[in-house]
């Protein structure tokens, strides 16, 4: 498969949207369509900092879903490496913050909660069907 860059004005996007996000303390930009939008900070694997990134998310009972589809590039986004290294984390939804643990979902459990993200938006199939790799989708339950 040819690698697939990100556009300039995705990632601006979603700089300007974690931005709003922390500055009105979840009130503005929490929603993304029909998606919710979440701040995710993790542990860098490398530098130990805290790193924030915005991402879709489905919410279910204190549990939030992300998928890490980096849009269809052949190598997981830096968020779920970090999430490898350490599965505890931080989200932040609509003014709630929660520490939260990740988890992997696998086989069945997996391909239903991406074709909900496909049923939400149908990007997430061009995702993947650009990549060789399985996009991972992740469960951030709150610790607690």
């Amino acid at each position: 498969m040819p690698a697939v860059t990100r556009n300039p004005i995705t990632r601006t996007y979603w700089k300007v949207h974690a931005w709003l996000l922390r500055k009105s303390s979840g009130r503005m930009g929490s929603k993304n369509g029909r998606f919710a939008v979440l701040l995710l900070t993790t542990t860098g694997r490398t530098s130990g900092r805290p790193r924030r990134v915005a991402l879709n998310t489905i919410e279910e009972d204190r549990r939030w879903y992300v998928a890490g589809s980096f849009a269809g590039q052949p190598r997981d986004p830096a968020w779920i490496l970090n999430l490898r290294a350490d599965p505890h984390a931080t989200v932040s939804v609509r003014g709630l913050e929660a520490p939260v643990v990740a988890r992997w979902l696998e086989g069945e459990e997996h391909d239903a909660m991406f074709e909900r993200f496909v049923a939400l938006d149908d990007g997430y199939a061009v995702y993947r069907e650009r990549t060789d790799r399985v996009i991972p989708v992740v469960q951030l339950r709150a610790e607690g």
